[in-house]
């Protein structure tokens, strides 16, 4: 009915020119699907919410994903999800990111 891919990345982050990197540990939802006939049921949302959680769970500082810009059905999900607009990528996509922690 659903598949899902995630990935947990640690990568370094130069925070300006004269200080040291430091390493943000973030999740990253790399694919979504949900059967046509599954959709509206929530399983998406219930998806994305495990992944959060596992995420939180290990201590990733940040959980991102990426969307078409013109998928506004998806992008609406995300942001009742908690998710906001983080950056506009290549090819007509946004990253969206949650932090998973209060900082």
């Amino acid at each position: 009915m659903a598949l899902m891919v995630l990935h947990a990345y640690n990568i370094k982050k130069r925070l300006s020119n004269n200080e040291e990197n430091d390493v943000i540990p973030y999740a990253k939802l790399n694919d979504l699907y949900v059967l046509p006939q599954a959709r509206r049921n929530g399983i998406a949302s219930q998806l994305i919410q495990s992944a959060f959680d596992w995420a939180k769970e290990r201590n990733l500082d940040e959980f991102i994903l990426n969307v078409y810009e013109k998928n506004k059905t998806t992008r609406n999900l995300y942001q009742t999800l908690g998710f906001k607009d983080d950056c506009t990528i290549s090819n007509g996509r946004i990253r969206m990111k949650r932090r998973t922690t209060k900082n």
